[in-house]
């Protein structure tokens, strides 16, 4: 089952690089709040702390900046059935 959703070498290389510049397009705090948690393993309220905003708006950025930038990778990968 998970071999059907093996990419190339290629592929693999070109998702990075549609990842990063989706990264690019999002909104600061967006880009900042997901960079800290996934690359940096931060939680919501060491974020929160960092940035100087309440957590609630740590959740909000994660959320609009996971949306958006899913958006902007499934446009150029759509889905492998």
């Amino acid at each position: 089952m998970l071999d059907q959703h093996r990419f190339s070498h290629e592929d693999e290389v070109r998702a990075h690089a549609d990842v990063i510049e989706g990264m690019g397009e999002l909104e600061n705090v967006d880009r900042a709040a997901l960079r800290l948690i996934y690359w940096h393993g931060r939680t919501h309220a060491q974020i929160a702390a960092e940035l100087g905003v309440p957590v609630t708006a740590v959740h909000t950025a994660v959320a609009r900046g996971m949306r958006r930038l899913a958006g902007h990778v499934t446009d150029r990968w759509p889905a492998r059935h």
